[in-house]
């Protein structure tokens, strides 16, 4: 026999037909959903687009799961990977749209109008570059932190032990000097 009895939201004051278990379900079906969106924006060369769905799926995960789960690994390493292709994969979409328009007239390459300020035809600024570098090493560090916290958990060992990463660079800096 199912509980279907109506639950109460603590967002909105009403009720819901969905017990807490199926409400995390769904929200994890939508975050799977969100992560399939943002593959296909990937192999579209909507890269931003792509990058906004993997945030909602991983949103979504760290609210219904542990942060040391492979789902919420999975959203990390999807988000690191696209952060780091993005700045090459973003002037080579931007350069290929410039020639495009150039080539029907509609460019006009003596004044650098289709050029970025970086001078070099399209892409992106060094501080972009950067930005999309340091999101991306974020994203790796945090994916290998969950990975330690899943194994942490198998081996019965406390995961914040493992995974804390102030502690980590202080026993680093410790053992090599």
């Amino acid at each position: 026999k199912s509980n279907n009895t109506p639950t109460k939201s603590s967002t909105t004051n009403t009720y819901t037909p969905y017990t807490p278990e199926q409400q995390t379900e769904l929200l994890l079906d939508l975050a799977q959903i969100h992560t399939r969106l943002g593959d296909i924006e990937r192999s579209n060369d909507n890269l931003l687009s792509c990058i906004d769905d993997y945030h909602h799926a991983l949103t979504l995960r760290l609210e219904t799961l542990c942060p040391y789960d492979r789902k919420v690994a999975d959203s990390h390493f999807s988000l690191a990977a696209v952060y780091a292709e993005a700045p090459n994969r973003m002037g080579e979409n931007e350069g290929r749209v410039n020639m495009f328009v150039n080539s029907l007239g509609g460019g006009d390459e003596a004044d650098g109008s289709t050029e970025r300020k970086n001078g070099d035809g399209g892409g992106l600024t060094e501080e972009e570059k950067v930005h999309f570098r340091q999101r991306s090493l974020e994203h790796y560090l945090a994916c290998g932190v969950a990975f330690t916290g899943m194994l942490a958990k198998m081996c019965g060992v406390d995961p914040e032990e493992l995974t804390t990463i102030n502690d980590a660079k202080e026993s680093t800096a410790s053992a090599v000097g």
